[in-house]
């Protein structure tokens, strides 16, 4: 059952993955807005996981657990943090200097959405060792 449960898991995250890349490609290419501007936001999709991997790697203990208050996850909460609000205020500044339509937009912000608690549910459900792919609950 426990290969089953993160089968599902792993099935809703590229889902959830995938229709943020399509919302991401849709707010780019689609013919009345047919700007490329956005698709910088990748960049934060790839250096967004980066400080929690490090931090993981520093500190072997739980992330979610109680005893687990080291400085290495703190700096890279708020570091992952950061990354995230760029990546929606670049496309809010986008939108707002004209650069790309509002609806693309709109489509772009929804894509970082979608990708971004896809990159967060990675880190919940999947806390094991590099060699073991080692599903674990939140309870």
């Amino acid at each position: 059952m426990k290969i089953r449960s993160s089968l599902g898991i792993l099935i809703g995250m590229a889902l959830t993955g995938s229709v943020g890349l399509l919302l991401l490609l849709l707010g780019c290419a689609l013919p009345p807005f047919s700007n490329w501007w956005p698709m910088f936001v990748v960049c934060f999709y790839i250096l967004g996981p980066f400080p929690l991997a490090i931090a993981r790697r520093l500190d072997r203990h739980d992330v979610f657990s109680s005893d687990s208050n080291h400085v290495a996850y703190e700096i890279a909460y708020f570091v992952s943090s950061f990354i995230v609000v760029s990546a929606f205020g670049f496309t809010v500044l986008l939108g707002h200097k004209g650069i790309i339509e509002p609806l693309a937009a709109l489509c772009v912000s929804i894509g970082n959405l979608l990708m971004f608690v896809t990159i967060f549910c990675y880190f919940i459900f999947f806390r094991g060792d590099d060699d073991d792919w080692e599903f674990s609950t939140l309870y």
